[in-house]
Protein backbone atom coordinates (compact mmCIF):
# COMPACT_ATOMS: atom_id res chain seq x y z
CA UNK A 1 0.00 0.00 0.00
CA UNK A 2 3.39 2.14 0.94
CA UNK A 3 4.33 1.67 -2.87
CA UNK A 4 1.03 2.65 -4.14
CA UNK A 5 0.62 5.97 -2.08
CA UNK A 6 4.23 7.29 -3.14
CA UNK A 7 3.41 6.36 -7.10
CA UNK A 8 0.30 8.11 -6.76
CA UNK A 9 2.56 10.77 -5.46
CA UNK A 10 4.37 10.88 -8.40
CA UNK A 11 1.59 10.74 -10.62
CA UNK A 12 0.18 13.57 -8.90
CA UNK A 13 2.97 15.94 -9.66
CA UNK A 14 2.93 14.08 -13.48
CA UNK A 15 -0.06 15.47 -13.44
CA UNK A 16 0.24 18.91 -12.83
CA UNK A 17 2.92 19.27 -14.78
CA UNK A 18 1.09 17.64 -18.09
CA UNK A 19 -1.81 20.39 -16.58
CA UNK A 20 -4.15 18.83 -14.92
CA UNK A 21 -6.80 20.88 -13.04
CA UNK A 22 -5.51 21.55 -9.13
CA UNK A 23 -5.93 19.39 -6.34
CA UNK A 24 -8.93 19.95 -3.86
CA UNK A 25 -8.88 21.62 -0.94
CA UNK A 26 -10.00 20.00 2.12
CA UNK A 27 -8.79 20.81 6.18
CA UNK A 28 -8.03 17.91 8.75
CA UNK A 29 -8.13 18.66 12.48
CA UNK A 30 -5.03 17.03 14.43
CA UNK A 31 -6.77 16.66 17.55
CA UNK A 32 -4.11 16.30 20.50
CA UNK A 33 -4.17 16.21 24.51
CA UNK A 34 -1.37 15.79 27.19
CA UNK A 35 -1.49 12.95 29.64
CA UNK A 36 1.02 12.05 31.97
CA UNK A 37 2.78 14.54 30.66
CA UNK A 38 2.74 12.91 26.80
CA UNK A 39 2.02 14.54 24.11
CA UNK A 40 -0.77 11.77 22.27
CA UNK A 41 -2.55 12.67 18.61
CA UNK A 42 -5.71 11.08 17.59
CA UNK A 43 -6.01 9.42 14.71
CA UNK A 44 -8.84 7.79 12.95
CA UNK A 45 -10.08 5.29 10.26
CA UNK A 46 -11.29 5.90 6.80
CA UNK A 47 -14.64 4.91 6.23
CA UNK A 48 -14.54 2.84 3.27
CA UNK A 49 -10.64 1.73 3.32
CA UNK A 50 -9.79 1.42 7.27
CA UNK A 51 -6.53 3.66 6.46
CA UNK A 52 -5.61 5.52 9.55
CA UNK A 53 -5.97 9.28 8.90
CA UNK A 54 -6.56 12.81 10.82
CA UNK A 55 -10.45 13.86 10.69
CA UNK A 56 -10.44 16.18 7.58
CA UNK A 57 -13.27 17.08 5.20
CA UNK A 58 -14.63 19.67 2.58
CA UNK A 59 -14.87 23.50 3.28
CA UNK A 60 -18.07 24.60 3.37
CA UNK A 61 -18.71 28.55 1.75
CA UNK A 62 -17.60 31.18 3.50
CA UNK A 63 -15.87 29.10 6.17
CA UNK A 64 -11.97 28.82 6.41
CA UNK A 65 -10.17 26.02 7.15
CA UNK A 66 -9.88 26.20 11.01
CA UNK A 67 -13.04 26.47 11.50
CA UNK A 68 -13.96 23.31 9.19
CA UNK A 69 -10.85 21.88 10.71
CA UNK A 70 -13.15 22.06 14.04
CA UNK A 71 -16.44 21.00 12.20
CA UNK A 72 -14.82 17.78 10.71
CA UNK A 73 -12.75 16.59 14.30
CA UNK A 74 -16.76 16.77 15.87
CA UNK A 75 -18.20 14.85 13.10
CA UNK A 76 -15.50 12.42 12.50
CA UNK A 77 -14.19 11.66 15.75
CA UNK A 78 -16.80 13.28 18.26
CA UNK A 79 -13.85 16.07 20.32
CA UNK A 80 -14.34 19.38 20.75
CA UNK A 81 -11.82 22.36 21.61
CA UNK A 82 -9.46 24.90 20.61
CA UNK A 83 -8.76 25.11 17.16
CA UNK A 84 -5.67 27.16 16.11
CA UNK A 85 -5.91 29.72 13.49
CA UNK A 86 -2.16 29.07 12.16
CA UNK A 87 -2.02 25.62 10.11
CA UNK A 88 0.42 23.28 10.94
CA UNK A 89 1.22 22.45 7.52
CA UNK A 90 -0.26 20.82 4.48
CA UNK A 91 0.16 17.90 3.00
CA UNK A 92 -1.14 16.04 -0.41
CA UNK A 93 -2.96 13.19 -0.52
CA UNK A 94 -5.72 10.91 -2.46
CA UNK A 95 -9.15 10.06 -1.94
CA UNK A 96 -10.53 7.22 -3.17
CA UNK A 97 -13.19 7.27 -4.94
CA UNK A 98 -14.05 3.39 -5.75
CA UNK A 99 -13.49 1.44 -8.77
CA UNK A 100 -9.40 2.42 -8.90
CA UNK A 101 -10.38 5.66 -9.21
CA UNK A 102 -8.72 8.76 -7.42
CA UNK A 103 -9.13 12.52 -6.80
CA UNK A 104 -5.99 14.72 -5.48
CA UNK A 105 -6.17 16.50 -2.34
CA UNK A 106 -4.26 19.16 -0.65
CA UNK A 107 -5.08 19.18 2.94
CA UNK A 108 -4.54 21.91 5.44
CA UNK A 109 -3.95 20.71 8.93
CA UNK A 110 -4.76 23.03 12.22
CA UNK A 111 -3.58 21.46 15.61
CA UNK A 112 -7.15 20.95 18.27
CA UNK A 113 -6.42 21.09 21.49
CA UNK A 114 -8.66 18.28 23.11
CA UNK A 115 -11.48 20.18 25.10
CA UNK A 116 -14.00 17.78 25.30
CA UNK A 117 -14.57 14.17 23.92
CA UNK A 118 -18.87 13.21 22.88
CA UNK A 119 -19.35 9.79 23.13
CA UNK A 120 -22.72 11.07 20.32
CA UNK A 121 -21.44 12.24 17.09
CA UNK A 122 -22.50 12.08 13.50
CA UNK A 123 -20.25 9.26 12.52
CA UNK A 124 -19.94 7.60 15.87
CA UNK A 125 -19.82 3.66 15.24
CA UNK A 126 -18.93 4.07 11.84
CA UNK A 127 -14.63 5.27 12.62
CA UNK A 128 -12.05 3.88 15.24
CA UNK A 129 -10.22 6.04 17.36
CA UNK A 130 -7.31 5.73 18.54
CA UNK A 131 -5.34 7.94 20.80
CA UNK A 132 -1.27 7.52 20.23
CA UNK A 133 2.24 9.58 20.48
CA UNK A 134 3.22 11.21 17.64
CA UNK A 135 5.93 8.56 16.61
CA UNK A 136 3.19 5.96 16.41
CA UNK A 137 1.23 7.73 14.22
CA UNK A 138 3.49 8.70 12.10
CA UNK A 139 4.04 5.25 11.59
CA UNK A 140 0.43 4.20 11.00
CA UNK A 141 -0.49 6.74 8.32
CA UNK A 142 0.38 5.91 4.73
CA UNK A 143 1.11 9.64 3.29
CA UNK A 144 4.74 10.58 3.85
CA UNK A 145 4.06 14.19 3.98
CA UNK A 146 1.63 13.56 6.92
CA UNK A 147 4.09 11.31 8.30
CA UNK A 148 6.76 13.98 8.58
CA UNK A 149 4.12 16.58 9.52
CA UNK A 150 2.84 14.83 12.46
CA UNK A 151 6.22 14.17 13.49
CA UNK A 152 7.08 17.52 13.01
CA UNK A 153 4.11 18.65 14.96
CA UNK A 154 4.82 16.83 17.97
CA UNK A 155 8.10 19.04 18.46
CA UNK A 156 5.98 21.94 17.72
CA UNK A 157 3.45 21.71 20.22
CA UNK A 158 5.56 20.54 23.14
CA UNK A 159 8.09 24.06 23.07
Amino acid sequence: MKFRRALDGLLGRLAALLGAPPPKLQAAALPYRQVDGRLQFLLITSRRTKRWILPKGGIDAGEGTADAAAREAFEESGVKGRTEREPLGVYDGRKYLGAGATARMRIVVHALAVETIHDEFPEAGERQLRWMSPQDASHLVDEPQLAALLLNAGQKLLD
